[in-house]
């Protein structure tokens, strides 16, 4: 495998943790996005410091992405069960394909279909036991949130993108839509969290755009979104270790089917790379 998707697979771990660190966090979604926005702006910058902050329309448009995937996904879970959430947002993985054959004028190749079935059954089994009916208003906002993320990935990879500076100026939205919303509060709010704050806004925001901004250079859209699903075995991870969770047999299946989708795809593309 290579350096590409090992960072994004690494983007994924830190991702998952999102749902460990958000459960000590009582704030409003805005809030915690706003205030872990400010530590990994500083973070990012200092990690990156030589590297230039580029700005243009399509800059600007993947950063806008990044924060809508993110506000949409903080409301799908507000009205939605959070499996409901997770699994619908992963339909990231049919925008990409629809994105790129309106780009390309070129129909998506049968084993990406492929992959895509096999994913989507391994998370249907994998969250058989907690997906909910109902939550109509969170379901589609997890669906919406899915297309942003899907387009998240694909812009990213275009030659006129750049994915640091699009992460900067996210992280810079989300702080100017944290302090709008809460009149200038944002800090007294998040002051008495500020030991977690700092915890997530280095590990689950810094650190996951920095792996981020590195792979998605060198990996295709559609494989950097079916790397990252492992994202969901993850967070289950996480919860089994620190919050004593179950895990349960049909769960155990549905990881298996999502590696294999996840393993078929990279297969599938050296394959692909070789013709």
């Amino acid at each position: 495998m290579d350096k590409g998707k090992i960072y994004i697979f690494l983007t994924a771990i830190f991702w998952s943790t999102s749902g460990l660190f958000v459960r000590f966090l009582d704030l409003p979604g805005i809030v915690i996005s706003g205030s872990t926005s400010i530590i990994a702006l500083l973070f990012t910058l200092l990690i990156h410091r030589k590297a230039p902050i580029k700005c243009s329309l399509f800059i600007i448009l993947c950063a806008i992405c990044q924060v809508l995937m993110q506000v949409t996904f903080v409301y799908a879970n507000q009205n939605t069960s959070i499996s409901n959430a997770i699994v619908l947002q992963y339909s990231s993985m049919i925008f990409v394909l629809i994105y790129q054959s309106i780009d390309r004028r070129k129909m998506p190749k049968p084993y990406q279909i492929g992959v895509i079935l096999l994913a989507f059954l391994g998370i249907g089994i994998f969250f058989v036991d907690s997906l909910e009916a109902g939550g109509i208003v969170g379901n589609a906002l997890a669906i919406i949130s899915g297309a942003f993320f899907g387009l998240q990935f694909y812009l990213n990879t275009k030659k006129q993108a750049h994915p640091y500076s699009a992460l900067i100026f996210a992280f810079m939205i989300n702080i100017i839509l944290g302090v709008c919303a809460y009149q200038g509060e944002l800090v007294v709010l998040a002051l008495p969290k500020l030991p977690l704050i700092l915890v997530v806004g280095i590990i689950q925001n810094g650190l996951s755009g920095f792996f981020f901004t590195k792979g998605i250079q060198t990996t295709n859209a559609f494989t950097a979104n079916v790397i990252c699903m492992s994202e969901i075995l993850f967070t289950s991870l996480w919860g089994i270790l620190f919050l004593h969770e179950s895990f349960t047999f049909t769960a155990a299946i549905g990881a298996c089917l999502m590696i294999c989708a996840l393993l078929v795809n990279v297969y599938m593309e050296k394959v692909n790379m070789k013709e």
